[in-house]
């Protein structure tokens, strides 16, 4: 599933109970992990910040319409 949401470019948070994998952390170096608990207002914090930069990234990048 992470391989899917990353290959759209979907920003997303993982939101688990245990940390990830070793393989997992290396081959998807970039993502954003909390770890259970964790407390609602970091969550929303981290999406904020996640969802900031995908809009800059898109409005940084030419339209495409294909």
């Amino acid at each position: 599933m992470m391989e899917v949401l990353v290959g759209l470019n979907i920003t997303f948070i993982v939101h688990t109970a245990v940390d990830l994998p070793q393989a997992l952390a290396t081959r998807f170096s970039g993502l954003v992990v909390q770890i259970k608990p964790c407390p609602v207002i970091n969550l929303v914090a981290q999406l904020e910040n996640l969802l900031a930069e995908h809009e800059r990234a898109l409005a940084a990048s030419p339209a495409s319409y294909d």
